[in-house]
Order: C-alpha cells, then structure tokens, then sequence
C-alpha cells in the first residue's frame, strides 16, 4: 500500500478536527439546548441519547464487517454531508418530538467515525500507524478543546448552524478530489452555457460573418494541403452548430451535398453536414472529392440509389476522412477507412443518438 502525500494527510486532519469539534459542541449544548431552549424534560434528554447509543451497534457492526472493503474516503465524506444535514435540522426544529428521529443521523455520524475514521488515517500512513492513530486521536481532542469556545460565544442555534458550516468544510475537504472535478466540470459548462447565451442575443449579420470567417479558413487550410486537413477548434464549431441541431434537411432544401454551403471559392466549397439521431438524407451525388472533419461522431448507415444496405460506417468524433471521386464510386483514401468504397450517388441514416455534426469540403480540382 503506497504513502499518500503530506497534504492529503492533513487535509483528512483538519476535516476530522472539524468534525470533532462540532461533534463535542453537539454533546454539551443538545441536553441544554432541549432542556432550556425547548423546554423539554430530562426524560427526553435520555430517550434521545438512548436512542443514539442503541442504533450505533447495528450500524459499527455492519460497518467493521464490511470496513476493508469500502472506500473510506467516500463514507467519510457522506458521512460529513448527514452531519450537516443533521446540525441544519435541529437548528430549525421546533419541538423536542422532531428531535428524536433525527438521533438516527448522529449515530451514523458516531458510527462511521469509530468504525472508519482512524483506519483512513491509518491508509493514509501505511508505515506509521502509531503516528495515524496518535494523528487520529489528537484531532479529536483539538476538537474538543475548541468546542468549548464555540459553545461560550454562541446561543444554542446558532451553535448548531456553525457547526453544520464546519461539517461543509469537512464535507469539502473530505470530497476534494471529487469535488475538484466536478468544479472544474461545472464550470466548464457554465462557460460554455454562458458564451452559447451571448452568441444567441448578438446580432445575427455577426454571428454569420463569424461562422464564415471560420470557414474560410478551413476552405484556404484545404487549398494548401489539398489532401490533409487541419484540426479547427472543435469547441467554436460546436457553439454555432449546437444551434442548427434542430433544422434538418428538409427545412433548408438542400438536396445536394451537406445541409448547408456556407462558403465557396474557385478551388473549394465548404459545407456543414447536420443530421439528427434517425433522420435521413435524401438521395444525392458526390461529384468532388472530398474531405471532411467530424465535430460529433455517429454511426451512419449508407445506402445505395435504391436502398440496399451498404453497412454502418462508425464515425468517431474527431476523425478526419478523405474521399476520391472517381468511375461513380467514392473511395476512402485517409488511414482511417482505407480503401471503403461506396458508390457516389447514395444516402445515409443517423443510427446514433445524438445529432451528427461535420464539416465538409469538396474539391473543385481533381484531389492530389
């Protein structure tokens, strides 16, 4: 079993010294708070930390059976996560009757700790487990330590409620590789949602000069090469196409080659190809060789002038194709395909599930 690293350990110190604290907080204020602050009975104190202790037993006994085989670092943090839940509803209770049933949350919380808490700090140190479980321990006790300023400061509500922003941090702190890609991922799409808005409340002669500056450079990239085609970035051709997703061929009447050309010159025209999941082309003819980058794969079933099945051809995202228009037949001339031919009058079906996304560019001269 391999050492971690120095910050995780005292990442998982500092969440159980949060823990601890708002733990021992909760075992000095909770008696008072139903007594004083609920006007509850010493009866009910009993019945509640009775309850407590009676469910941590099943709950240890299933934990320590199953301990070596669970990821501790998940209970951990779910267990971080009850515990906020549980510090947010005592401080909105109202009655000592809701507080009762809530005891079942504090004994996962108590069970998890001793059950799971010292053996992560122990995973953690594989080659000091004298010095996790010291580490383990002193935590606590910091913890405790600290509880009683807590409690000294604050009313018995907000008591609770600090305690449940102690448990967030832990939760954070327990979650945070997890967590950190999971941020990273949302903000991502925030971005993305966030430039797809602006692009849709511009105005529209901007948003086309745009979409055919881009093509303009994947038709001149074309002319120079002729036969390879360099990668556009994907992620602004998605933004402008995620829009067209919904226009299919019959809206733009296109019965020819692609769903739409946005640009032509002597030596290219450039097209993009939309088809969503289903859907079909009409019947149409190569004349060009051509070439095209596929911005969202699919499978694409290809079928002759008279619908006899030609296969599925597996498009993978990001792949780069080129064809060779010749004898009325198309053959593929990239690594990727080598050598497929399909005659050049055809159509092709989406057999995905997501909507097909390519852009396309024909040849005016004869492919080198």
């Amino acid at each position: 079993m391999k050492a971690h690293t120095r910050v995780e350990i005292w990442r998982a110190t500092v969440a159980l010294t949060l823990i601890g604290l708002a733990a021992s907080a909760t075992m000095i204020v909770l008696p008072l708070y139903v007594v004083h602050g609920m006007h509850g009975t010493r009866i009910d104190v009993s019945i509640m930390l009775g309850l407590g202790a009676f469910l941590e037993i099943p709950m240890m006994l299933t934990l320590g059976a199953r301990g070596s085989r669970l990821d501790k670092q998940r209970w951990l943090a779910a267990y971080a996560a009850v515990h906020m839940v549980y510090f947010v509803a005592v401080a909105a209770a109202r009655n000592v009757e809701f507080l009762i049933p809530m005891q079942a949350f504090n004994a996962f919380v108590v069970a998890v700790t001793s059950c799971l808490g010292m053996t992560y700090m122990q995973d953690l140190m594989p080659r000091s487990p004298g010095s996790a479980t010291a580490l383990f321990f002193n935590a606590s006790r910091v913890g405790s330590i600290l509880s009683g300023v807590l409690v000294a400061a604050l009313d018995y509500r907000g008591t609770f409620l600090v305690c449940g922003a102690l448990t967030l941090g832990a939760l954070v702190l327990f979650a945070y590789p997890t967590f950190r890609h999971v941020t990273l991922r949302a903000w991502t799409w925030a971005q993305a949602a966030f430039a797809a808005r602006a692009a849709h409340a511009a105005v529209g002669s901007l948003r086309v000069t745009a979409v055919r500056l881009l093509y303009w450079t994947v038709g001149h990239t074309a002319c120079l090469t002729n036969r390879r085609f360099a990668r556009i970035p994907t992620h602004q051709a998605k933004r402008w196409l995620f829009r067209q997703r919904n226009r299919t061929w019959k809206e733009t009447n296109m019965a020819g080659v692609g769903s739409e050309k946005v640009f032509e010159n002597d030596k290219v025209i450039v097209r993009n190809f939309v088809l969503a999941p289903g859907e079909e082309t009409p019947v149409h003819t190569h004349e060009h060789s051509y070439m095209w980058y596929a911005i969202e794969g699919v499978p694409l079933h290809i079928f002759d002038k008279d619908g006899a099945d030609l296969d599925i051809f597996e498009v993978p995202t990001g792949a780069v194709y080129s064809l060779k228009c010749a004898d009325g037949y198309l053959e593929v001339l990239s690594e990727l395909g080598k050598g497929a031919r399909v005659p050049a009058t055809h159509k092709a079906r989406n057999e995905g599930s997501k909507t097909y996304l390519e852009v396309l560019v024909e040849y005016k001269e004869p492919a080198q």
